[in-house]
């Protein structure tokens, strides 16, 4: 569990951090950053803040191909016996097929000695997506991080230890008792996601909905003579964490 909490909380960090950049970029703290490739890349980064030496423990690698991926989640070679006195060695398959072919946003791997894989091993794979994604994209995400969960082959099945989908979310409603129903409704929203997958009897899921950034009032601004409140920089922006791993 520490390798995914590990990695779980510098995602959390790298949110909070894409959400800042929104004034850098847009000059308002109120307006959605639309690149999602900053939150990718500060998703990069911030778990790469784990290594000590670059590359060790985590090879983290942007934009993997999905059908490469899915291949990389079996062991590549397995050894049999066939009878006492002879072996088969067993190989995964070189062209897996993948519902969704793609690019993975983050995939992390790792030298995992005496696990019996040879070679960088998949620990995780990251699906971010920008301010407010549309139903079926996110749909679509969490459906291939199950494929890769659930991926087998002549060697075996998926090591891959968790899978993460990760997104935005804005509010103008800023009351307080507003932001809450803001963060329950998301909660609600990504039930019915999960929901929709259908059984899950060999999945844990666990859902988090939290607000990264709010400014409910507005910013004051120091003038010369006189103070004044802008409050176009009014708003709630949340976060929510779809975590995927076998039942155990």
């Amino acid at each position: 569990m520490t390798r995914r909490n590990d990695i779980l909380e510098k995602i959390r960090e790298a949110m909070i951090f894409a959400c800042a950049q929104s004034e850098r970029f847009t000059s308002s703290k109120s307006e959605t950053l639309a690149a999602e490739y900053i939150f990718t890349v500060s998703v990069a980064m911030a778990i790469a803040e784990l290594n000590g030496p670059p590359g060790e423990p985590y090879v983290i690698r942007l934009e993997r191909d999905a059908k490469t991926f899915k291949k990389d989640c079996v062991l590549p070679v397995k050894f049999g016996k066939w009878n006492d006195r002879s072996e088969k060695r067993f190989l995964r398959a070189d062209d897996p097929t993948i519902d969704r072919p793609g690019r993975v946003d983050v995939t992390v791997y790792s030298d995992l000695p005496n696990s019996g894989y040879f070679g960088l091993q998949p620990i995780c794979a990251i699906e971010l997506k920008g301010f407010d994604p549309a139903a079926n994209v996110i749909e679509a995400d969490l459906k291939r991080n199950l494929e890769f969960l659930r991926t087998t082959g002549p060697t075996g099945d998926s090591v891959l230890e968790f899978t993460v989908f990760c997104a935005l979310h804005s509010y103008k409603r800023l009351e307080d008792a507003q932001m809450d129903r803001n963060l329950q409704a998301l909660r609600d929203r990504y039930a019915d996601y999960v929901s929709a997958l259908g059984a899950l009897a060999d999945i844990d899921v666990d859902v988090t909905v939290r607000t990264i950034s709010s400014e409910q009032v507005g910013t004051v601004i120091e003038g010369p003579d006189y103070a004044e409140l802008d409050d176009s920089s009014r708003h709630h922006f949340a976060g929510a964490i779809v975590v995927f791993s076998r039942a155990s």
